[in-house]
């Protein structure tokens, strides 16, 4: 809240202001007219939690059916809590405090009460998701991350999980529209350098699917794009010497 603080003290015509800083400013004058935003009990946080980390450890020692089998009590509470909460509102989880502020806002605009669930509930779907595909469930793990990407719709994380498995599905069209979904808000993430990453990712993904439609012209840009945020990056720099393969021949 305290960057939204700064914004206030710029005035209100968005003069000079990024995107995101108009769109959070638009988001805080919104929750001042708004029904506060419920959340889980503390209860319920340190049970997620618990589920959480114990299917984390599960998963760095490659037991993904037991990570799954963990997992799956958490979603189903998820699941029931995000239904619940939809019978008279909105619902959203949120990864960081900026997107909270922004879902928030969504139930204001809409005038309705809005419950912004933690980032528990986030990685429940989230790891559920990883895990499917480990186990070679992808179709299973895209409808996880179908219902993430409805609770968090503003997470560039996440948009770029989906898209990869668009890609690895073969469903390019929906895999691109989701790389720039995550294009968009990518900058919405309120650590710097989780936003550059994930902008530059996006670029990344955008460039694949530019070669899958035969578009090296594209492909090219996204991927220049991409280095200039992460220079180093080896998947850009090699797709960028098989475009200049692709042209010599």
């Amino acid at each position: 809240m305290h960057s939204g603080h700064r914004l206030l003290k710029q005035g209100f015509r968005g003069e000079g202001l990024t995107m995101k800083q108009r769109t959070l400013l638009a988001a805080l004058a919104l929750l001042t007219l708004a029904q506060p935003a419920r959340a889980q009990t503390e209860s319920d946080d340190t049970a997620a939690k618990a589920s959480i980390s114990q299917a984390t450890q599960l998963i760095r020692e490659h037991k993904a059916q037991e990570a799954l089998a963990m997992l799956e009590p958490a979603v189903a509470a998820a699941n029931d809590s995000v239904a619940k909460a939809r019978e008279d509102g909105l619902a959203f989880c949120a990864s960081d405090m900026t997107l909270a502020v922004l879902y928030s806002a969504m139930g204001a605009k809409e005038n309705k009460p809005s419950v912004v669930f933690g980032p528990e509930v986030c990685s429940a779907y989230f790891l559920e998701a990883y895990v499917l595909t480990e186990l070679g469930r992808r179709d299973e793990a895209i409808v996880e991350l179908e219902i993430l990407r409805g609770l968090s719709p503003m997470d560039a994380q996440y948009a770029s999980e989906l898209a990869f498995a668009y890609v690895k599905t073969g469903r390019i069209s929906e895999a691109e529209a989701a790389y720039q979904n995550a294009l968009d808000y990518a900058e919405f993430f309120g650590d710097k350098d989780r936003a550059r990453h994930y902008r530059a990712a996006a670029l990344r993904g955008l460039g694949y699917v530019a070669i899958e439609k035969n578009d090296f012209d594209a492909a090219e840009d996204f991927y220049k794009r991409s280095l200039k945020i992460e220079p180093d990056n080896p998947v850009a720099k090699s797709e960028l010497e098989y475009i200049r393969q692709h042209r010599a021949n």
